[in-house]
């Protein structure tokens, strides 16, 4: 959690990884093991110059891609696979979604980042009015926040995402027979339950507050909830986020 925080160094840990597939393959530096009695999918390259030299090692590819290559994220994957121009929002079709999704993951200032976010929020959600084109919106954002963004970016994508689970549907979207919209847009953000849990560390406090308001919709085994806010409400530093673990503490089920 926030407060106690414990960072993973994952790069020691691919460090150990490789030594160990390196000295399973072979190399002249690091292992007598001739290279033929193991064939890696990965070839570990190790690049001390001399015995004294410090070792490091890098990972090169052996015949095979990385996931998706680097070519797209999965968050624009995600977005680009839904045909937005048949996707209700408050200005009809919502075509402009995937520029505006795009924008907001790039932006480096306050000003790019508000820019983008009133081209999603007031559009797709509005003043608490849910429009179709929200449900599908959700995927795209929640994976995002699986990946290292500025914390403008982040903020701004679960101030997004708690306007949706807290919002209703449109009376528009009632009369197209989308009565169940909320249901399926909190059924959406509960795939995304480990992610908000994993909030409740970000050294932003209005994103852990974000974050306990997401949980406070979606997450359905209360017990588990309060074990993890009542550490928040004790420990969190700032009074603000405390605050809000005791409300939702103390709310009724």
């Amino acid at each position: 959690m926030h407060w106690h925080h414990r960072a993973y160094d994952r790069r020691t840990a691919q460090g150990q990884v490789a030594g160990r597939a390196l000295a399973r393959g072979g190399c002249s530096h690091c292992s007598s093991v001739s290279p033929s009695t193991f064939q890696p999918r990965f070839r570990y390259v190790c690049a001390a110059k001399d015995s004294s030299a410090r070792r490091s090692f890098r990972l090169e590819q052996s015949g095979i891609r990385w996931g998706l290559g680097g070519k797209q994220m999965i968050e624009r994957l995600l977005v680009n696979s839904v045909s937005w121009s048949e996707r209700r929002s408050i200005m009809g079709p919502s075509a402009y979604v995937p520029e505006a999704f795009g924008a907001l993951l790039e932006a480096n200032t306050d000003e790019e980042a508000d820019a983008a976010y009133w081209q999603l929020d007031n559009r797709i959600v509005v003043q608490g009015q849910l429009f179709e084109a929200s449900r599908w919106l959700i995927g795209p954002l929640v994976t995002a926040l699986g990946r290292a963004l500025w914390s403008g970016v982040r903020l701004r994508i679960v101030n997004l995402l708690v306007e949706i689970a807290l919002g209703q549907p449109d009376e528009s979207e009632l009369r197209a027979g989308n009565e169940a919209l909320l249901e399926h847009c909190h059924r959406e953000l509960l795939g995304g339950l480990w992610v908000f849990y994993g909030l409740l560390e970000d050294p932003d406090p209005d994103v852990r507050i974000g974050a306990i308001d997401l949980l406070e919709t979606v997450e359905p085994d209360r017990d588990r909830l309060i074990a993890v806010l009542t550490e928040a409400r004790i420990h969190d530093a700032d009074f603000n986020v405390a605050r809000r673990a005791s409300e939702v503490i103390k709310s009724p089920e």
